[in-house]
C-alpha cells in the first residue's frame, strides 16, 4: 500500500474508533421514602399528610363480608393518647359508650355512625339523614356513601354533608396486637359554614372498633391514635 493511502486509512480508522466510545450511564440516586416518625407506642409524631388512598395488603378479610359490629356491655378500648371508652348500654343494634378518660362524656353509635353525643360543650342529637349510612356495609371499595346529616346542637339545628368510603383492607400492627382491618374514610363539611373534618379508620372486626385512627376536625392539627389494649365479650 502506498504511504499516502495507508496514512488516510489509519486516520479514518482512528476517527471511527473514537466515535464508538460511549460515555458511561449517569449514576442514579434514589431518595429514601419519607414516613411519619413513630414512638414506641406506635403514635405518629410526624406531620401527617392529607388523606390519600392506601394500598391494602392482603388479609383474611378479603373474602369476608363487612358487617356492622355488635357490642356487649363491658366491652372496653384504651388508646395511645389516653382516650378510652366502654360500653354501658347495648340493645344489639346500637350501643352507648362512656369515655373512660372523661366519664361525663358519652355517645350512642349504630355501626360506625354516631347518633347522639354528649361532649363538654354540647349535646348533639341526629334528627334527619337523607340516605341510609348503613349502606356502607356491603358497599364496594372506592364507592362513597353520601348522606346529609341534620342534628340539634344545644337546640340549634346544624346541617352537614357527610361521606364514608371503604378504601380497602390491610393488616396492621399496633401495641394491642396485629389485626386484619377494613380501611374506611369519613369526610364531612358544614352546609352553613366553613367547618370540615375527616377520620380514617382501620376498623378491626375482631376488636369491634378501630385499632388506628387518623383525624382532623376544623382548624385543629391533624392527629392519630392507636389501640393499646381492649376487651370484648
Amino acid at each position: 500500500m502506498k504511504p499516502v493511502l495507508r496514512a488516510l486509512v489509519l486516520a479514518f480508522a482512528g476517527v471511527a474508533a473514537a466515535c464508538t466510545v460511549q460515555n458511561p450511564p449517569p449514576a442514579v440516586t434514589t431518595e429514601p421514602a419519607s414516613f411519619p416518625k413513630t414512638t414506641a407506642t406506635g403514635t405518629a409524631t410526624g406531620t401527617a399528610a392529607a388523606p390519600t388512598a392506601l394500598a391494602a395488603a392482603p388479609t383474611r378479610l378479603a373474602s369476608q363480608p363487612f358487617v356492622p359490629p355488635h357490642w356487649s356491655v363491658g366491652d372496653t378500648w384504651r388508646y395511645s393518647d389516653g382516650y378510652g371508652m366502654t360500653v354501658v348500654e347495648s340493645n344489639g343494634e346500637t350501643a352507648k359508650f362512656q369515655r373512660l378518660d372523661d366519664p361525663a362524656q358519652w355517645f350512642v353509635m349504630r355501626g360506625l355512625f354516631r347518633e347522639e353525643t354528649k361532649s363538654r360543650a354540647a349535646l348533639r342529637n341526629v334528627v334527619f339523614r337523607s340516605e341510609n349510612p348503613m349502606e356502607l356495609f356491603g358497599a364496594p371499595a372506592g364507592k362513597p356513601i353520601v348522606f346529609m346529616r341534620e342534628y340539634t346542637r344545644n337546640g340549634v339545628t346544624v346541617r352537614h354533608r357527610t361521606s364514608w368510603t371503604i378504601e380497602g383492607r390491610e393488616t396492621v400492627t399496633v401495641p394491642a396486637g396485629t389485626f386484619d382491618t377494613v380501611v374506611a374514610v369519613m369526610r364531612t363539611r358544614s352546609l352553613t359554614g366553613n367547618w370540615v373534618g375527616y377520620e380514617r379508620w382501620w376498623y378491626s372486626p375482631a376488636a369491634r372498633n378501630y385499632v388506628r385512627m387518623e383525624y382532623r376536625y376544623g382548624e385543629t392539627p391533624e392527629s392519630s391514635r392507636v389501640l393499646v389494649s381492649y376487651s370484648v365479650k
